[in-house]
């Protein structure tokens, strides 16, 4: 897999995450940030276990 896709991805996962939070810190309409801090639970719950496992792949394979 080429590392430009691979670093596409990530960031475009990071703009969306930091998108969220933004969203739920600093809107003033608080059904749209609840849900907003609803959507960046179900991401960072989502997303744990794969980066834990990602990580320990690479750890199991030398690379960190």
């Amino acid at each position: 897999m080429p590392k430009w896709l691979i670093a596409a991805a990530v960031g475009y996962v990071l703009l969306l995450i930091s998108f969220v939070v933004v969203v739920a810190v600093l809107d003033r309409n608080h059904r749209r940030g609840d849900r907003a801090v609803r959507v960046l639970r179900m991401l960072l719950v989502g997303l744990a276990p794969g980066v834990a496992g990602g990580l320990l792949k690479l750890h199991q394979a030398g690379l960190l």
